[in-house]
């Protein structure tokens, strides 16, 4: 058995946080900001080679918006807005053009596994007070524990929701291009009329990877010089799970995989 060391950021508190899921679809998962965030901190102290995944435990958020006639509209933000007709529109009669976002506020407590490695409470507490999460403000957090196993932690932290990948999305459909579909159908709050069973409840949609759809090349301005590609977001499910109720059901990590030359995903399966 591997000896891993679980570092545990309790209750993280952010504000203004992203909520949309790609450019389509919007939710309260923070899986992909939560492991890249993981990996911006393992560079910061030079143990990258030790990262062996992050679990997140949600507690709760708060979409930030409007709901009118049964209808949520996110809250929109711009920038300079007709300013002694100097901004970018000049003269023009036209309205300045928004970028669509959906932001949150939201609580979570992450945890960190490393093999072989020993991190320092205080390095992480200074990383997380320049650290953002999913772009929002980390404007507070409980104190960060470091433990020898899982169980430990879920003992320790008691409540919340894992968020855990629904890896067997592609075989509730029967044809590719029913995905789309079924992704909404299971991702809609359930009426009355169509409660769903407690293994389909509470699904959202998570990006969780992206794939590369142009040839890597050098580009000016990209980042220490390193080739770069478009990429297009891919979306998956995943769930959120009571920790009461997780039983024997090993506490679920998110880490990187890449199944194929082009192609860069996250996900629980060892």
């Amino acid at each position: 058995m591997k000896d891993y060391t679980y570092v545990l950021i309790p209750r993280i508190k952010v504000q203004n946080a992203n909520a949309m899921s790609g450019y389509w679809a919007m939710s309260s998962e923070v899986v992909m900001a939560a492991r890249q965030m993981m990996h911006a901190f393992s560079r910061k102290v030079d143990e990258v080679e030790g990262e062996c995944g992050v679990s997140i435990i949600h507690h709760t958020f708060q979409y930030l918006g409007n709901t009118a006639n049964g209808q949520y509209s996110p809250q929109q933000r711009r920038g300079s807005n007709f300013i002694d007709k100097s901004d970018y529109a000049g003269g023009s009669s036209k309205s300045l053009s928004m970028q669509p976002t959906s932001s949150m506020h939201l609580k979570v407590s992450l945890v960190f596994r490393y093999e072989d490695a020993v991190i320092d409470e205080d390095d992480l507490n200074d990383f997380l007070l320049r650290a953002k999460l999913a772009g929002g403000t980390i404007i507070g957090h409980s104190k960060i524990k470091t433990f020898e196993s899982a169980d430990e932690v879920i003992n320790y932290v008691g409540n919340g929701f894992v968020i855990d990948e629904r890896y067997d999305f592609d075989e509730l459909v029967d044809k590719p291009e029913q995905m789309i579909e079924k992704m909404f159908d299971l991702t809609s709050p359930p009426s009355k009329l169509n409660e769903r069973d407690e293994k389909d409840s509470w699904i959202v949609p998570a990006v969780l990877g992206y794939a590369e759809i142009s040839d890597k090349k050098h580009r000016e301005g990209s980042r220490f010089d390193h080739e770069t590609a478009y990429a297009e977001a891919l979306v998956g499910l995943v769930q959120y799970k009571s920790l009461r109720m997780l039983d024997d059901t090993p506490l679920p990590f998110w880490n990187y995989q890449y199944p194929e030359n082009g192609v860069f995903t996250l996900s629980t399966k060892s």
